[in-house]
């Protein structure tokens, strides 16, 4: 399995594609890990 992309390299591609982005917050930083941890049964 490869390695995930960083918040850096996504960014890059949707704006390489043309595609608008809006930043917000820390969002490159900021991840969900643990928080879903009860949904998964």
């Amino acid at each position: 399995m490869p390695d995930p992309t960083t918040a850096a390299r996504s960014l890059q591609a949707l704006r390489d594609e043309g595609v608008g982005v809006v930043e917000v917050g820390n969002w490159r930083t900021h991840n969900a890990n643990g928080q879903f941890e009860q949904l998964a049964l």
